[in-house]
């Protein structure tokens, strides 16, 4: 059973020459592709669920960016503090620490 809006563009299409059966078939096809290019698109509910992901995987890259810069000024610390010893071995390899 065809719906109105169906119906209506079967009428249309035998009022310019088609065949009932040419008319039909036409307006199977176009529906087909409405209804294939429609299970495509995404929906408000898909836009917020990417949204969602998006904030929250934002929002776990900043915490990783946070961390790194805290890891980053650690190994800052340790190398400039044990620079002079480097140093001292590298200049006086002999040098005895005891």
């Amino acid at each position: 059973m065809k719906n109105f809006r169906e119906h209506a563009l079967i009428k249309r299409f035998i009022s310019n020459g088609f065949t009932e059966a040419q008319a039909e078939n036409i307006t199977d096809g176009v529906i087909e592709i409405i209804i294939s290019y429609n299970q495509e698109l995404a929906t408000k509910a898909d836009i917020s669920e990417l949204k969602s992901d998006v904030k929250t995987d934002i929002s776990e890259l900043k915490a990783s960016i946070v961390e790194l810069k805290t890891n980053l000024k650690w190994i800052i610390y340790i190398a400039i503090g044990l620079a002079p010893l480097v140093i001292k071995i590298a200049l006086f390899p002999n040098l005895s620490f005891s």
